[in-house]
């Protein structure tokens, strides 16, 4: 990317754990802004079945990926970060699809990413935001 740039929330690990966590009222708020016809995620957001059938297999698991796509050769996994009921940021880890498998991602980092995201998650707790 470069400054300025606005990644598609669609194509994003983040993005989409975002939106898999974030209440159903936020959610299609956003998908609503993202389908109107002068966005470039306009088609991606159409497809409201795929989304939807995608977003309960993040929630499921707890986590959201991207191998390739709008930033070639690499991948990413995101956690969400949640501050009650809803999600107020996301840890994201990119790396290079040619160093390591999506597999090899999960069993090494998956667990380190969540540990951190719920110490964040108390602290903000503690916080009282």
């Amino acid at each position: 990317g470069y400054p300025g740039y606005r990644v598609p929330i669609l194509a994003t690990g983040m993005g989409k754990v975002y939106l898999a966590f974030s209440s159903k009222e936020k959610r299609e708020s956003i998908l609503d802004v993202l389908r109107s016809p002068d966005s470039n995620e306009n088609k991606a957001a159409s497809k409201v079945k795929e989304l939807e059938k995608e977003f309960r297999l993040i929630r499921r698991r707890g986590y959201a990926v991207r191998e390739g796509g709008f930033v070639p050769k690499t991948g990413s996994i995101a956690v969400p970060i949640m501050y009650g009921d809803e999600p107020l940021g996301c840890l994201n880890l990119h790396y290079i699809l040619s160093a390591l498998t999506i597999k090899q991602v999960i069993g090494r980092y998956l667990e380190p990413m969540q540990k951190a995201a719920g110490e964040i998650e108390k602290k903000l707790a503690k916080a009282n935001l």
